[in-house]
């Protein structure tokens, strides 16, 4: 892992993916932000970068920078939650009698389950499996560690990668 100071307030990037060194086809975000208190107001600054990945490797980046498991849970549990209004409204529109009692009855109390139940299997599917070797990072495969005015500072856990930035930029290694 090199932690790179890189000149001026943007950065060049290889024409590779940071984490494994393959052909990029897709960016992700890594954003830094900086709170600043002064006295009466507090400003707030925020760094953006968009970091080339190939497309297996933005999704276990992507992975790493979402709500991860927490993020399937409030979904499913959303879905569980609002299911049973929708069984309602569409039992309502059907004849009333003992039909509409069933449906009502099954739409509200079973589709619950069934559709959240689909939905975490989904969500569950798209989690990242293991990585093998030629992987830097599980996640954020660059960083953003500081900025200033004058330099912005990253964190490269490729060290190819990192070696390859400080080329393209002028970057002092620190």
């Amino acid at each position: 892992m090199l932690t790179l100071v890189i000149p001026g307030t943007s950065v060049r990037w290889p024409q590779a993916c940071a984490c494994c060194l393959a052909s990029f086809t897709h960016t992700v975000a890594a954003t830094k932000t900086k709170r600043l208190f002064l006295g009466v107001a507090t400003v707030k600054r925020t760094l953006t970068v968009s970091v080339p990945y190939c497309e297996e490797c933005s999704r276990h980046a992507m992975w790493a920078s979402s709500l991860r498991y927490s993020g399937i849970l409030l979904r499913v549990f959303l879905v569980f939650m609002c299911t049973p209004f929708l069984g309602a409204a569409v039992a309502s529109l059907l004849p009333e009698g003992p039909f509409q009692n069933a449906a009502a009855l099954l739409l509200g109390c079973g589709m619950p389950f069934i559709l959240a139940g689909a939905l975490g299997v989904h969500e569950y599917k798209k989690i990242p499996r293991g990585l093998d070797a030629r992987h830097a990072s599980k996640g954020l495969a660059v960083e953003v560690v500081d900025f200033d005015k004058d330099s912005i500072t990253i964190r490269a856990h490729n060290d190819q990668y990192g070696k390859d930035i400080v080329a393209a930029n002028g970057a002092a290694i620190s």
